[in-house]
């Protein structure tokens, strides 16, 4: 029997204590029956840190920490410094439709013009010769003649979606091949999908508890054979 006195022990791989909460079924547009597994694993604490907001903000730079509460308006020295800097820009607000409008400097009454002239801007790059096209070319042939597997390749973890697993990934898939499947044998409606989560405590469906911990899985439940085929939610 389970810690709790009331629900069986199912035994999974890691030999973890696990028991059923509850089992829901519904319907959701678009993918048709689902039927939920909920799992209680009091290790499943012990597997996962405590989050501390502290630790996580301790090395953040203070500009990146929003503890200032709202925005205030510049004060009259702070306006008077940012005009100074944008110089002659205007920046002119238009209706919302329009956007934004930044208008370049204007010459004055005496008709002076602070804007660079054209002969002051920095001239543009020169074209690309066919020597250089040449050379560009030569050094991605000689990348490719190294014997380089990854040229021109960007690389991927083999299996990426391993990645996304949680550490009770192969608990969870034991419990949708071992346990649920065998319930479904018969049933009719067939679920599509099958949700398997794992808490370290029971709760209520649908709460949210900060302290307890749980881990969600999906697997979508073919119509044609007996098989859990994981999907990352």
């Amino acid at each position: 029997m389970a810690a709790n006195g009331a629900q069986p022990l199912v035994p999974v791989p890691s030999g973890a204590e696990v028991w059923l909460q509850e089992e829901l079924a519904d319907s959701i547009p678009g993918v048709g029956p689902v039927h939920r597994y909920r799992f209680v694993m009091p290790s499943l604490a012990a597997l996962v840190p405590p989050w501390d907001e502290g630790e996580t903000t301790a090395d953040l730079p203070p500009e990146l920490l929003d503890e200032t509460g709202p925005e205030m308006p510049l004060t009259p020295e702070e306006q008077a410094e940012l005009d100074a800097a944008l110089g002659e820009l205007v920046i002119e607000i238009m209706p919302e439709d329009e956007g934004i409008l930044i208008a370049p400097a204007m010459p004055d009454d005496d008709g002076a013009f602070d804007a660079p002239l054209p002969s002051e801007l920095s001239p543009p790059d020169p074209p690309l010769t066919d020597d250089a096209l040449s050379i560009e070319g030569e050094t991605e042939d000689f990348a490719a003649e190294a014997g380089d597997p990854g040229a021109g390749e960007i690389a991927l973890p083999a299996a990426p979606d391993i990645l996304m697993q949680d550490p009770l990934h192969r608990d969870i898939l034991w419990l949708c091949e071992r346990f649920v499947l065998p319930r479904l044998a018969g049933q009719t409606p067939r679920p599509r999908q099958v949700v398997i989560s794992m808490a370290s405590a029971p709760s209520p469906f649908g709460n949210f508890d900060p302290g307890i911990v749980q881990l969600f899985e999906g697997f979508s439940i073919p119509s044609d054979r007996d098989a859990c085929i994981w999907e990352p939610l």
